[in-house]
């Protein structure tokens, strides 16, 4: 843009934007006078608007960026379609005409309010490769579970999630190792062939069925802990270096 002299006017966002639509030529003029009155000039289009001076709105704050986030488009489309039904209609209070957009950690958290009703929605940001590796991982997990499940005749369950489950017999504690061993080992070979640009690690916990007096739930729980364990065990090695 060529700027014949610096300043600030204030121009109603609503006002200038229907302005914009109408204007019919290939380039926009843009004067105001020392009392804010606006003409823009476009082709044969001529607007006069007031305008206000600029000193009356505080400018944007700068915002330091210390760490970058990406978000899916659709999932930052649907949070502010989930959430913008609620913003204020008029500008009787214009902090309640727009939405809060807060990260803290890695959840990202959009709201906004009307004065009568609030509406929240939340998600996390640490899926930065969306979906579609998401559900790769998942068919790795459940595509190395099906061979070794195969293998020794057992049958696999997903439990929810991205959790799943082997049902398996073993003569002896030293088979189930062997078992779990595989398992680990052919998961790591799937992961580096399947994904490339970063590294994939899986957990794998287990628990015996041999006392009649656990239920599905008990089972479930001893496994859950028993793979949380390797999970803190496999990150004390990684940053030990082993």
């Amino acid at each position: 843009a060529e700027i014949e002299e610096r300043g600030e006017v204030a121009i109603e966002a609503r006002i200038f934007n229907e302005i914009v639509r109408r204007l019919n030529g290939e380039s926009v003029t843009i004067e105001t006078d020392d009392k804010f009155a606006v003409t823009i000039l476009s082709g044969t289009s001529e607007f006069k608007i007031m305008g206000q001076s600029g000193d009356d709105f505080p400018s944007l704050p700068e915002v330091e960026q210390e760490k970058v986030y990406s978000i899916e488009q659709a999932k930052l489309r649907d949070m502010i379609r989930q959430t913008i039904f609620s913003i204020a209609a008029n500008d009787s209070n214009k902090m309640m005409t727009g939405e809060l957009f807060e990260i803290n950690g890695e959840e990202l958290k959009v709201v906004s309010l009307d004065g009568h009703r609030i509406s929240i929605r939340k998600i996390q940001l640490n899926d930065n490769y969306g979906h579609i590796t998401g559900d790769l991982a998942l068919r790795t997990v459940s595509e190395a579970m099906r061979e070794v499940a195969t293998s020794r005749h057992a049958f696999i369950a997903r439990l929810g999630g991205d959790e799943f489950a082997i049902i398996s017999k073993h003569a002896n504690d030293e088979d189930l190792y062997q078992m779990l061993n595989e398992l680990n080992l052919l998961l790591d070979q799937k992961a580096r062939n399947n994904f490339k640009k970063f590294t994939v690690k899986f957990s794998v916990g287990y628990t015996p069925i041999d006392n009649p007096s656990y239920t599905l739930n008990d089972l479930i729980k001893i496994a859950d802990r028993n793979m949380y364990d390797q999970k803190q065990a496999k990150k004390a090695a990684a940053k030990a270096g082993v």
